[in-house]
């Protein structure tokens, strides 16, 4: 297997847990920052915690639960660790950025009818675009590098990710420099052109519920 299928692999993988976290993300940071009911605050916190939990600390359960599950050695393994790893950040951030959105463009929503689905994919999720361009490139980065979860859930060439397999340009008494370099540069372009996409909106997305006025 060459450095092309484990490109593609990586592609295929990231980009589509880059998709569902914004979604899921998008979602539950809605109820969260619009709504308020009793567990309001409880469920932000969980979610704010689970940013401290240490990856190595849920190998063993999620290799043991992949392997019950018989995703053992495919793609999809990787999806599930992927996007929970990445939903505590992207739900902050989003919540946070949700609170600044002026109330009275809801409450103009709903005078002409709007319900909640409506409100949010009409007024929401367009006002969202800096905060979920943040989320997209700072996952993007984070899932296009990731090692760990590749490292113990993946075994078969042919479904390695392409950090996994730059393994194999070191050699037991030797590293193929060249081709490791060659290899390295083609890893860091879909990085930087997600980064140039997206750069003009990450500082708003940033910033977005920093600061209160």
């Amino acid at each position: 297997m060459g450095l092309t299928t484990y490109f593609v692999n990586s592609l295929m993988i990231t980009v589509s847990a880059v998709i569902l976290v914004v979604f899921v993300a998008s979602l539950a940071s809605y109820p969260l920052s619009r709504m308020r009911f009793k567990l309001n605050r409880p469920l932000f916190l969980l979610f704010v915690a689970g940013m401290m939990l240490p990856i190595h600390a849920t190998l063993i359960p999620i290799f043991v639960l992949t392997q019950n599950m018989g995703l053992y050695d495919t793609l999809f393994a990787l999806l599930g660790p992927y996007i929970a790893f990445s939903l505590p950040i992207s739900i902050f951030i989003l919540t946070q950025f949700m609170q600044e959105i002026p109330k009275e463009l809801e409450e103009a929503a709903q005078m002409d009818g709007a319900n909640h689905w409506s409100l949010f994919w009409k007024i929401m999720f367009p006002n969202l675009a800096p905060a979920i361009a943040t989320i997209v490139i700072y996952n993007f980065v984070f899932l296009w590098t990731e090692f760990i979860f590749a490292l113990i859930l993946i075994s078969s060439p042919g479904n390695m990710t392409l950090p996994l397999g730059l393994q194999n340009f070191y050699g037991e008494f030797s590293v193929n420099v060249p081709g490791l370099m060659a290899a390295l540069t083609l890893a860091s372009i879909p990085v930087i052109v997600v980064f140039l996409l997206a750069q003009e909106k990450v500082v708003k997305g940033l910033t977005g519920g920093a600061v209160k006025g």
